[in-house]
């Protein structure tokens, strides 16, 4: 299952009408396993395709029907890029992740506690080390190799820390933690 954390403007996902929340079960009648997996079934689709997504909103089921866009890099290459929502965005290709430091508004649309802290991962790069750590969209990135990160600048210090070694980070998942290692990218 994949749960979708956020749509853009603008995009196939708007277009299609899924909406924040939503947990998308099947693509084209296949079950959706896990991030990864449907970031694989979606990257091998040719962009102007027309899928078929089954997904659950309110404990119900429901079909969408979506054509794919193009995936634009660019979007993601750029230290101070606009997500396309006008809030500012940063990637990171350190881990391969663009994220955006938490807002009160985002931490009551994700139903965390108040005073929650970290980096809010906004998008995955399918071939970095956060994709391959598990590291999925929406998580959010409270601590690296123990130490609170609240700002993308905060997150390359302890990165450049950690050298060649392999980073811990401490991720928060819809409120559940976990701890992940991974070695950035130099």
């Amino acid at each position: 299952m994949q749960s979708v954390s956020q749509v853009q403007p603008g995009s196939a996902a708007e277009r299609a009408g899924l909406k924040p929340g939503d947990i998308i079960t099947r693509l084209n009648g296949t079950s959706v396993e896990n991030p990864n997996g449907f970031r694989n079934q979606v990257a091998s689709t040719t962009p102007g395709s027309e899928v078929q997504l089954a997904l659950v909103r309110d404990n119900r089921e429901q079909q969408l029907r979506a054509t794919l866009g193009e995936f634009q890099p660019e979007e993601l290459a750029s230290d101070d890029s606009e997500r396309g929502d006008g809030a500012p965005g940063r990637s990171t290709g350190k881990l391969g992740v663009a994220i955006e430091p938490l807002t009160a508004e985002v931490i009551a649309q994700l139903r965390l506690p108040s005073g929650t802290q970290g980096l809010i991962v906004r998008d995955v790069d399918p071939s970095g080390p956060a994709a391959d750590a598990g590291i999925q969209r929406g998580d959010i990135i409270e601590q690296v190799n123990q130490r609170p990160v609240r700002s993308a600048a905060e997150l390359d210090a302890a990165l450049e820390r950690s050298g060649t070694k392999p980073a811990l980070l401490l991720i928060n998942r819809r409120g559940t933690t976990l701890f992940v290692t991974l070695t950035p990218r130099s």
